[in-house]
């Protein structure tokens, strides 16, 4: 299925492979996070949390300006090397080094979920990054974890398996957590919703989210994923699941002017909305949707690739329908042409 035609990731089968080994493997090294002592005095040689989260806060800056596959990799083979280290790890050096761990895990999974498709591999990930988030005793941590893990029941069509997850994330939010990411929580619930057809919950939720927003609050280091902007693309999404076309597109231009170098990757969905966004207007929605495409020619995303398959046919049979599947189709071609896309 991976390697399907229809499949915008175009993974080659080396690709395939390593993803398969992670998506067996990974389930099995939440339970050895547990102390092994031999591990621990094997060879007597202090661990470095802070060298091991240098990479991982290197790797985070990465995920916006680098191809997705080859970043994957490196996440992923930092996080195993995360879970030896943990391993071995006693003292206050594996609280810290758990915190790290869990942020690596989160980010090899949001390159599998949101970048690659691979919502198995993503899955596993997040496995490990609770488990190392419980280590740790980060409750923000943990509720980013949980508040991840419910995208992916909610874009399967699942909502019923992702509401008890956003619950559970908030719940963590009661312990001191930064009231930026209870504001992101409300956000997901709201595509959870919105993803459903529960149009007035969605709105419930942003209107949440925005009373959260806590202008004097230091967010999270690794909350790079979520700000102001990022709220408007939210709440544009709760409009159109509201049938407010207007409002929608009040939002989402307010998101696509807020955008800045770390949110390259969330053009193509905010264009893609717009389109939607357009009605009946169909040069509009068709200008929008190249201008999605353009912006996927820039900075590849996966989850902005299926936004613009998911408003595509409203442009029907039309020649502006056909111009997007050629460029879609000729989009695709080019990225499985290229060793690292």
């Amino acid at each position: 299925m991976l390697t399907a035609d229809d499949n915008g990731n175009v993974w080659d089968r080396a690709s395939v492979l390593r993803a398969l080994v992670g998506a067996s493997m990974l389930p099995l090294v939440a339970p050895l996070l547990s102390l092994d002592p031999k591990a621990a005095h094997a060879d007597g040689k202090t661990i470095d949390p802070d060298s091991y989260q240098q990479i991982v806060r290197c790797q985070r800056e990465l995920y916006w300006t680098s191809p997705a596959r080859p970043l994957y990799e490196a996440a992923y083979a930092h996080t195993q090397l995360g879970v030896g280290l943990l391993r071995a790890a006693t003292g206050s050096s594996r609280t810290s080094l758990a915190s790290a761990l869990a942020e690596s895990a989160l980010l090899t999974a949001r390159l599998a979920f949101f970048d690659l498709s691979q919502p198995a591999v993503a899955e596993r990930c997040y496995d490990v990054a609770l488990a190392a988030t419980r280590e740790a005793g980060d409750h923000a941590l943990a509720a980013a974890v949980l508040g991840h893990m419910a995208f992916v029941p909610a874009f399967g069509h699942q909502p019923a398996n992702a509401r008890p997850l956003i619950d559970a994330a908030l719940q963590h939010t009661w312990h001191g957590v930064s009231p930026m990411v209870r504001s992101w929580l409300h956000c997901v619930a709201s595509e959870v919703e919105a993803r459903a057809g529960a149009a007035a919950a969605s709105r419930r939720h942003i209107d949440l989210a925005a009373g959260a927003v806590d202008g004097d609050d230091t967010p999270p280091e690794w909350l790079d994923f979520y700000d102001n902007g990022r709220l408007h693309s939210f709440a544009g999404y709760a409009a159109l699941a509201g049938g407010d076309h207007s409002g929608a597109a009040g939002q989402l231009n307010q998101a696509l002017a807020a955008l800045t170098a770390t949110g390259a990757k969330q053009r193509s969905v905010v264009l893609a909305d717009l389109a939607t966004a357009q009605g009946q207007d169909g040069d509009k929605a068709a200008d929008y949707l190249n201008q999605a495409v353009d912006a996927l020619h820039n900075d590849w995303y996966g989850v902005g690739l299926d936004r613009v398959r998911a408003v595509r046919p409203m442009l029907g049979d039309s020649r502006h329908g056909t111009l997007i599947d050629e460029r879609v189709a000729a989009l695709t071609a080019g990225r499985a042409a290229l060793p690292s896309s």
